[in-house]
């Protein structure tokens, strides 16, 4: 199952965990991801929040890569 983290104004994926052991430390909380890439979105600038439950999808795989229009999960 990945996970990915999406700007809200443009959409742009501003992280994307994809299988257990990508990362030493594990899927990073929104928090620690905050503070690793600055609180901004690398493309629009957008300050990034905090997501909130009305914020977090589950889609299946393909659905994913079709809404995303990302490569490989």
């Amino acid at each position: 199952m990945a996970v990915l983290y999406v700007c809200r104004g443009c959409d742009t994926v501003v992280y994307q965990f994809t299988r257990v052991g990508q990362d030493s430390f594990g899927l990073p909380t929104p928090r620690e991801l905050m503070l690793r890439i600055s609180s901004k979105c690398p493309k629009c600038g957008r300050e990034l929040g905090i997501p909130g439950v009305n914020d977090i999808v589950i889609l299946r795989k393909g659905e994913a890569r079709r809404l995303l229009k990302i490569g490989a999960l």
